[in-house]
């Protein structure tokens, strides 16, 4: 299970040592997110709105991740690397 943490201004991160300690923050996003990954790991990253369309699909390692393009609301983030899956509501 997933452990909240504030920091980074305030935003949450989503961290999870069975997750090879990925951060996303901040949570909420307004135009940008950011993921940091000290395992080196590739992530796909993919952002679903609530009727359940991919909006934002990407790999990365750590990134910033431009999100401008999408209208306020609420979203469901998931990280996935070659073993485990986790989703994070945005």
């Amino acid at each position: 299970m997933s452990t909240y943490e504030g920091e980074h201004g305030g935003g949450l991160i989503a961290k999870n040592p069975y997750f090879h300690n990925i951060s996303i923050f901040p949570n909420p996003f307004e135009n940008e997110l950011y993921l940091i990954n000290p395992s080196g790991q590739d992530v796909i990253i993919q952002i679903y709105d609530l009727s359940g369309s991919i909006v934002v699909k990407r790999q990365a390692v750590s990134d910033k991740i431009e999100l401008s393009m999408l209208n306020s609301g609420m979203y469901l983030l998931t990280l996935e690397t070659h073993d485990e899956r986790k989703t994070i509501l945005c």
